[in-house]
Formats: C-alpha cells, structure tokens, sequence
C-alpha cells in the first residue's frame, strides 16, 4: 500500500518544470479538488495510467492550469470534476492544445447545461466504466488523425479520417523502415527494450507487451 501511495504523490499537483518528458501524442490529466487515497480513487487512477503512462493528476486548480498552459506539443485530454468544471471551462477552453474534456461527478444533470457552451466536452460521467470506455474511444480517434496529418503533405491534410487498416500498415511500414536503421546487435536491442521498460514503469499492460 505504501509504494502506490507514494507513486500517485510522486505525480500529483506537480509543477511543469517538474513533469516527466511525455513521449506520447497525449497528455492525459485528471483535476479533482477532493482527490485522496481513497481505494476509488486510487483505482482510477491505476486505470488511467494504463490508459496513458504520462497521466498526471491535480487536486490544487492552480498548478493544474499551469500544466494546461505550458503544454504545447501534445493534445490534452482533461477529466474534471463537476465542482471545479466551471472554472476551468472558463480560463482553459480556448487553448488549442485542450481538445476533449470528460466532466466526471454524481450528478451529471447538474452540469448538462456547460455541453451547450463548451464544444470540447466529450461528455459526462458518473461511472468509472463509462469514463474509461469514451477516454479510449476518443484517443483512438485522435491518435489516427495524427498519424494521418503526420504521414501526409500539407496538400493532403485535409483528409479527416483513415481507415484503420490503412492506418495500421503504414505504422507497420515506419516501424519496418526504422528497424531497419538501428543496429542489429544484442546490446542495442537490450538498451532499446530497458527504455521501454524504464519509460512504461507504470503501465502494466505496455509491460506485459514489451516482454512478449
């Protein structure tokens, strides 16, 4: 119990300067004025983290808008909770780098009202399930826009969507393409396999593939 207590400490209402360098596409935060060690709590966040390594979670708002303005490379996903949902709509919305946010309370009727105003909000949740599910829905979305605008020139950018079958072999072919410029010896393989592991310490699933 003491060594995941201190794991969520070692990444809540951190500082900017003091975030890990995320190696994804996504930054995946979770603001919550009430957040403690709570077994619900800490189950989220588990699952979150397995959803995205670089997740980081806030209970202080300030330090949470902070994050949200430094941030400029990746997208943010941003839960938040009924009570602090307000406030942070107001001072984060018009960020470019915010693009889905995912209000998770009690009592979702009370902040129905705020999905007219704000068109980032993804939805609202009062299940764990159902937060998670819409997270993973939304990142695939995102994630294969990426890949798209990434692969393409400025003449094809305005393409929308790819199939996930085209989108899976041109992964395919980039990840052939790059294998093939490193080094084909036994300690470059180790050192690219220890930086996996080092980097996704956290995410057990990402683990469990790195050891396949």
């Amino acid at each position: 119990m003491a060594t995941r207590e201190s794991s969520n400490d070692r990444r809540q209402n951190l500082l900017p300067k003091e975030v890990s360098d995320n190696k994804e596409d996504i930054q995946l935060i979770w603001l919550d004025g009430n957040m403690n060690d709570s077994h619900d709590y800490l189950l989220t966040q588990s699952m979150l983290t397995e959803l995205n390594s670089a997740v980081q979670f806030y209970s202080h708002f300030d330090r949470c808008l902070d994050l949200i303005k430094s941030i400029k490379h990746e997208q943010i996903f941003l839960i938040v909770s009924g009570a602090s949902a307000q406030q942070i709509l107001l001072q984060s919305h018009h960020y470019r780098s915010l693009v889905a946010i995912f209000i998770f309370c009690s009592e979702d009727q009370d902040y129905k009202p705020l999905m007219e105003e704000y068109n980032k909000i993804t939805g609202i949740f009062t299940k764990q399930h159902d937060l998670l599910e819409s997270i993973k829905e939304k990142m695939n979305v995102v994630e294969k826009q990426t890949l798209t605008f990434s692969l393409f020139d400025q003449k094809q950018k305005s393409m929308k969507d790819l199939s996930q079958e085209s989108a899976s072999f041109l992964l395919h072919q980039m990840l052939i393409y790059v294998l093939k410029q490193m080094s084909q010896d036994e300690q470059s393989k180790k050192q690219m396999l220890d930086m996996c592991r080092d980097y996704y310490k956290q995410n057990k699933q990402e683990l469990k593939k790195i050891k396949e």
